[in-house]
């Protein structure tokens, strides 16, 4: 659930979509995977990097 609300936080306040477009990499701007959505688990699986170009995640 924090996960879903840090995104509604972040993007109700600029007036953009809770649905669309998905969570993407800052970096390459590729759209994440389903997988890639699960908060904990794909930040420690992925070790906290994209998975299309390697940048560093945020913790966010």
């Amino acid at each position: 659930m924090g996960s879903f609300f840090h995104l509604v936080g972040e993007r109700l306040p600029v007036k953009r979509s809770i649905l669309f477009p998905r969570s993407h990499c800052i970096a390459c701007k590729q759209p994440l995977s389903l997988y890639e959505m699960i908060p904990i688990v794909s930040y420690a699986f992925l070790r906290g990097s994209c998975n299309h170009c390697g940048t560093r995640l945020s913790w966010l």
